[in-house]
């Protein structure tokens, strides 16, 4: 996750440091996905460790989806995969 910099500095945090800031968040649990540590928030997905040990996948869906629907809640449109393609969805206003 750290990432030199002209300078020479790095950039970004340790796993254990994000660790450490998500767990002053109410709900948030360690765990494992896939067989690397992982962060979930009240048994959902929030965040793993990748393969290599430096790179971090976030599940950022939830938080986007509903920033959109502020933002514009009559646009909003999600798209999702499933095994008969590509298939677009209005979400139910909650």
């Amino acid at each position: 996750m750290n990432r030199a910099t002209p300078a020479g500095r790095t950039r970004g945090i340790t796993w254990q440091q994000l660790c450490a800031h998500a767990a002053s968040l109410p709900g948030v649990e360690q765990g494992s996905c896939y067989g690397t540590p992982a962060l979930y928030v009240r048994k959902r997905f929030l965040a793993r460790l990748k393969e290599d040990g430096e790179t971090v996948a976030i599940n950022a869906v939830e938080l986007l989806e509903q920033a959109w629907r502020r933002a514009a809640p009559k646009r909003l449109v999600l798209a999702y995969v499933s095994s008969r393609g590509v298939r677009r969805r209005r979400p139910a206003r909650g």
